[in-house]
């Protein structure tokens, strides 16, 4: 029994004497462990631990600083000097992006990196350094929205809010230039911020270009359409004697008043409602004119060649008149037939424009001529239109007698000498390559006849 109780000690002093040599073991082995690695722990403690990474940029290894300077590379120096390009209709606008630049989280981005499992123990910094601790931060920049909503609102401001159809003006006698047309665009100010913010999430290595949304509106007739329209098509010019009795004076205003005359595809034109009234306060004057068979004195007289004139021109471009007029008594300035009377209130000339295209007038006049051309679209002039008159019947004058008692029935004192009439017809022809294509009459008017009056006796 005894002996038994000796040994049982024995065992238990044996393995005491074991556990404190395996503790003094352990204890040894991690002493040495700590001992080795504790230098390449506290190495670690400036640096940023493996596979931390900001965007696509691996921070392994890296201090502060050189984590700072790559981001600040790789990132924020390609953020320099770029610039924002918006495309809005014909226009392109710019923002740098140093102006809308407001902050980044860079500097708390990489602070967080480096202080990443530095609390933790030892042995697990230790595991972090062997193995890595796997982050990934995301860059943000942060940009001055009022900025870039203000940026957004000046290209809204700026854009063509009308339109503008283009305009055909003269710069000299017979030049001709284009006014160009003028789109109108309206701007979805919401939507271009909304681009915008999203462009600048992105990773910026390159300046941004953004197509704005706009909604275009395009005018009726554009430039292309209306420098098509500057050829000549037609021409006609009559003389006038210089006198000083203001019909000169009278011919130069009311062409000048019909010099540039625009008519689109549809429109008419009224010679009494493009020229006016002639008044005196306009610098009309006094001036012979026909008024039932006889020549008197009327203000503004002399414009009826100018409405003739255009008349003449106007048939050699193929358009027929809605309203036209001839006068009571034969005009000596155009053929019997083609001329065209007006009396502001009763008579007018007019005329439509049944062209696609549209059509201009330049009226002038130098010292003895007015000189009427019509431009239009340039497949209207190849057409060879040639008017021609007919007189086909002449109206004798008649003769009326005034009975005087102080005279015998034999004497005849002529008190007015009468004119005859016409009828006259006028066609407008049609030629291509010197053969005739077509004829058209274009009126059948009659000149009456002014009386032949005689003073005489009583009959017996």
């Amino acid at each position: 029994m005894r002996y038994c109780m000796l040994k049982s000690i024995s065992i238990k002093r044996t393995l005491t004497l074991l556990f404190l040599q395996a503790s003094l073991y352990f204890l040894a082995l991690f002493l040495t462990v700590i001992q080795e690695v504790s230098p390449i722990v506290k190495e670690w403690d400036s640096l940023i631990y493996n596979h931390v990474f900001v965007e696509d940029l691996d921070l392994s290894g890296k201090t502060l600083d050189e984590a700072r300077s790559s981001l600040q590379k790789n990132y924020m120096e390609l953020i320099q000097n770029k610039v924002i390009f918006v495309h809005a209709g014909p226009k392109t606008y710019t923002l740098s992006l140093d102006q809308v630049l407001k902050g980044n989280n860079l500097e708390a981005i990489i602070k967080e990196a480096l202080y990443l499992g530095k609390e933790d123990s030892l042995l697990l910094k230790y595991q972090y350094i062997k193995h890595g601790f796997p982050k990934k931060y995301t860059l943000s920049l942060e940009y001055d929205e009022k900025i870039i909503k203000r940026f957004v609102h000046q290209i809204a401001s700026s854009l063509n809010s009308e339109v503008k159809n283009a305009q055909i003006i003269q710069k000299g006698r017979g030049k001709l230039e284009v006014i160009p047309s003028q789109a109108a665009y309206s701007l979805d100010e919401p939507k271009l911020i909304s681009l915008i913010q999203t462009a600048l999430s992105q990773k910026i290595t390159e300046n941004i270009a953004i197509t704005a949304p706009i909604t275009e509106v395009q005018p009726q007739y554009t430039t292309e359409y209306m420098a098509a329209s500057t050829t000549k098509i037609a021409s006609f010019s009559t003389s006038f004697p210089h006198t000083p009795d203001g019909r000169t004076e009278n011919i130069r205003l009311s062409a000048e008043a019909i010099n540039g005359t625009l008519l689109m595809p549809g429109d008419v034109f009224s010679f009494n409602e493009t020229v006016g009234e002639t008044t005196l306060e306009k610098g009309y004057k006094m001036a012979p004119v026909i008024s039932n068979g006889t020549i008197t004195q009327g203000l503004g007289g002399g414009i009826c060649q100018v409405s003739s004139t255009l008349y003449n021109a106007i048939l050699r471009t193929g358009l027929c008149s809605l309203e036209r007029r001839p006068h009571s008594k034969i005009s000596t300035y155009v053929p019997i037939g083609l001329d065209a009377t007006v009396s502001y209130g009763t008579i007018d000339y007019k005329f439509k424009n049944t062209f696609n295209y549209p059509l201009y007038i330049e009226a002038y006049t130098d010292a003895s001529q007015i000189y009427i051309t019509v431009y239009s679209h340039s497949s209207l002039s190849g057409k060879d239109y040639r008017i021609e008159n007919d007189v086909y019947q002449l109206l004798p004058s008649p003769v009326t007698y005034r009975y005087d008692s102080s005279l015998s029935p034999t004497d005849r004192i002529l008190v007015q000498k009468g004119t005859i009439g016409y009828k006259a017809k006028s066609y407008r022809k049609l030629y291509t390559n010197n053969q005739l294509v077509s004829t058209e009459e274009i009126a059948d008017d009659i000149y009456r006849p002014s009386p032949t009056i005689y003073r005489t006796g009583f009959p017996k």
